[in-house]
């Protein structure tokens, strides 16, 4: 495919991260390449391709893609007709970003992540603001087929699955990391969102009071 488009085979390498017969899953593969613009911190130059057994696919709908440059440059050469993508349903996508945070403060305080984490807080405060959002709230019955599929498939030890209740999901950062989540945030911020940008505090406020989540 980068053949087609005369793409010089210097520009990007691709590698199969495991390539022995095994049980991982996901499978990455990744891709490395040079850009024109000068490199970021937050953003490395390569694509994950994760290729998995495990995931939840439904419910899903078909959604048409375009890229910005194809929309900015519908009349040049290079622009690509869009096409049809499986994805998830952001009500999906909404209460599994909430059960990961929940299962991520669960676990043992020396083995919290941060780095790159934030991004899971501003996309439920994207998604809240919506119907999808207030919809998903709403939406017992996908909460639970939802944890009954992570806990069958990905479980966290720390996590009783059998008890777990919407308006009982703690999805704010302890105390003891607000500070890394809000620098990683910042870091987020910079290099990844356009336009209109909310501070960290309005943010977590905003989570606060449109969630029952802690």
């Amino acid at each position: 495919e980068f053949g087609r488009h005369n793409i010089d085979n210097l520009l990007f390498k691709i590698e199969v991260e495991n390539t022995k017969i095994s049980d991982q899953d996901p499978e990455i593969i990744k891709i490395t390449y040079q850009s024109t613009f000068d490199e970021l911190s937050y953003i490395s130059r390569r694509v994950l391709i994760e290729i998995g057994a495990r995931s939840l696919l439904e419910p899903s709908e078909g959604k048409e893609i375009k890229s910005i440059i194809d929309e900015n440059y519908h009349e040049s050469s290079f622009t690509e007709k869009s096409f049809i993508v499986k994805t998830n349903l952001p009500e999906k996508t909404f209460l599994e970003k909430m059960i990961l945070l929940h299962e991520e403060f669960s676990k043992p305080k020396e083995k919290i992540r941060y780095h790159r984490m934030s991004r899971h807080l501003y996309d439920i405060g994207q998604i809240i603001s919506t119907e999808f959002g207030e919809r998903a709230l709403k939406n017992e019955s996908l909460f639970q087929e939802i944890i009954k599929h992570r806990a069958k498939y990905t479980p966290i030890k720390t996590v009783n699955y059998s008890k777990l209740e919407l308006n009982k999901l703690k999805i704010i950062p302890p105390d003891e990391f607000i500070d890394q989540y809000e620098k990683d945030y910042s870091e987020m911020q910079e290099n990844m969102i356009y336009g209109e940008k909310i501070s960290f505090n309005k943010l977590i406020n905003k989570i606060l009071s449109k969630t029952p989540s802690r």
